[in-house]
């Protein structure tokens, strides 16, 4: 039987363990008995949207008293949500999948594409594009990275038509959201200015459990979870044999 593996690094807790093997259970557990010896603070529990409502159920079960009480299970974006009531912020007026698509094949009828110039009236043409597009600001890949890409010798002739059509479509999405709309990226944004003036997380206990990995924006905002919280916690799965050590 894989065991999971107990370390504290640089002030940080991390359960590393082979998949199957209890990290979650073990981690779920620590804050259950932490949030009934101390009911005054907080616990934060932050997993992938998929995983936001099984993991309420899970806790709940788990539970002695079949509540959670002083623990809130959060995705990101939820995160965000709690942070802009706690502090008054006027809910950003989000864009739907729908929305991105109907903005972007009313700006692809406009503009001049060379490459995908017929391609945009096709079936699921334009749903790839507006996840191309939501892959860029996740990841942070900037309009002059795009530049900078279609400028590279190295690169061939067909891909710096491509970096030009998504270029164009990208630069033009955003400029017509600007100020009245906002994508899930950007909500993140919002909530990473704002982590520092938090009351709710200061001091709190936060849990990262069944992520694979992080995008740069996520980074950012554990990045300054680490600041105001009093312990961050990360459950990590190893490959079968291995030993963190």
């Amino acid at each position: 039987m894989e065991a999971v593996f107990f370390r504290r690094i640089m002030g940080y807790k991390f359960y590393f363990g082979a998949s199957g093997v209890g990290k979650t259970h073990r981690a779920f557990s620590d804050i259950i008995d932490e949030a009934i010896a101390d009911r005054e603070k907080r616990y934060f529990i932050i997993v992938p949207e998929q995983f936001n409502m099984q993991t309420q159920k899970d806790i709940v079960q788990m539970h002695p008293n079949h509540a959670s009480n002083n623990i809130d299970v959060l995705s990101f974006n939820r995160l965000a949500y709690r942070v802009f009531e706690e502090l008054d912020i006027e809910n950003p007026k989000l864009l739907d999948e729908l929305d991105k698509a109907l903005i972007l094949r009313r700006i692809a009828n406009k503009v001049e594409l060379k490459a995908w110039k017929k391609q945009f009236q096709k079936a699921g043409f334009i749903d790839n594009i507006k996840s191309l597009i939501s892959e860029f600001m996740q990841y942070d890949i900037s309009d002059e990275l795009i530049k900078e890409q279609q400028q590279n010798s190295s690169v061939n002739s067909l891909l710096k038509i491509k970096l030009d059509d998504i270029y164009k479509l990208k630069t033009r999405f955003e400029e017509y959201i600007a100020g009245k709309y906002f994508t899930n990226e950007q909500v993140l944004d919002i909530l990473n200015e704002n982590i520092v003036s938090s009351e709710l997380l200061k001091g709190a206990t936060i849990l990262f459990d069944s992520f694979t990995g992080f995008t740069p924006v996520q980074n950012r905002i554990i990045s300054n979870l680490m600041k105001v919280a009093n312990e961050v916690r990360f459950s990590i799965t190893l490959g079968k044999g291995i030993n963190p050590d």
